[in-house]
């Protein structure tokens, strides 16, 4: 049996609990983040992921990454997903489903532990981890579910993303309720910012103007909407909001300071939109909010609108 994980850090844990890390595979792409259009194949998913980081996935990761190790997954009697209920451990299932096709190996293989009410197993001791809920087996027709989930996270319009979040049943209801968070991932029609983006703006004028104060408390706020994300992608939102080559800046970023700019300031307040001032250029999974070409949606409460532009 190989076991999966989000992460080196469930990876340590786990290895612990397990008493070896030679059976754990570590699935170290934070998929909710950036650009995701639906991969032609392994090298596209490479290229196009290894572009978000600025890395190259299969050979700046430990030998245990995943998209290195297609021969082993082939060769298991069976692949197990360790997963809290958060967005990024969840969407585990659907990637990998779909890896698997691209690998040429049978789903039918994939089981699953998840942990509710957790939202990522990397926060869980070994301790917590020894004591584990069930192993699911993954269903003919969750492995179908899990198909029409990617399509939908993937796609270039979120109506995808919407009919799937309104299907009636669900055979992984923490998939489900998870990916509803991607539609804080798109702007709000009166800020005309994401809510980590409107959270950065918020700890930037409570925090102080320490950056590091910033990162942690938009950090902890985020971990209340079960969309945990990192430091370094929380670092890249921060500097694109204080992007000098943007007509209004909200933020004046200066080395490990930052400050309110006037614009970032008006925004907070509800007097001014951030995306009618400064265009938009950004990435929800696979749906490119690009003003040049007038593709912009916009968040009114739990619906997204396109933007006539």
């Amino acid at each position: 049996m190989i076991n999966i994980t989000n992460g080196d850090s469930a990876a340590v844990s786990l290895a612990e609990a397990l008493g070896s890390d030679r059976s754990i595979i570590v699935q170290h792409d934070v998929l909710s983040c950036g650009p995701f259009p639906l991969p032609k194949d392994v090298e596209h998913w490479i290229e196009v992921r290894g572009l978000v980081w600025g890395v190259d996935l299969p050979t700046e990761c430990q030998s245990h990454e995943l998209l290195q190790n297609a021969d082993a997954l082939r060769a298991a009697d069976g692949v197990c997903l360790w997963m809290g209920a958060g967005l990024s451990d969840q969407l585990m299932i659907p990637a990998i489903v779909h890896l698997f096709t691209l690998f040429g190996i049978d789903p039918a293989k994939l089981s699953m532990i998840q942990f509710p009410g957790t939202i990522a197993l990397g926060v869980l001791t070994a301790g917590r981890l020894k004591n584990h809920p069930v192993v699911e087996s993954i269903t003919p027709a969750g492995i179908a579910e899990a198909q029409r989930a990617w399509t939908a996270f993937t796609a270039s319009d979120p109506s995808a993303l919407l009919a799937f979040l309104n299907e009636g049943t669900a055979a992984f209801p923490f998939l489900r309720s998870a990916m509803k968070a991607l539609i804080a991932r798109y702007p709000d029609e009166r800020s005309g910012l994401n809510y980590i983006d409107w959270e950065l703006l918020k700890q930037t004028k409570a925090a102080g103007r320490k950056v590091g104060n910033v990162i942690v408390q938009t950090f902890t706020a985020n971990n209340e909407r079960f969309d945990p994300v990192g430091d370094m992608y929380l670092l890249e939102r921060l500097k694109r909001l204080a992007d000098p080559h943007l007509p209004y800046p909200a933020i004046d970023f200066s080395e490990n300071s930052v400050e309110l700019t006037s614009t970032g300031e008006a925004v907070l307040a509800g007097r001014k939109n951030f995306v009618d001032l400064n265009g938009i250029d950004d990435w929800v999974a696979g749906v490119h909010l690009d003003s040049r070409s007038g593709s912009v949606w916009t968040r009114r409460g739990e619906e997204l609108v396109q933007l006539s532009l």
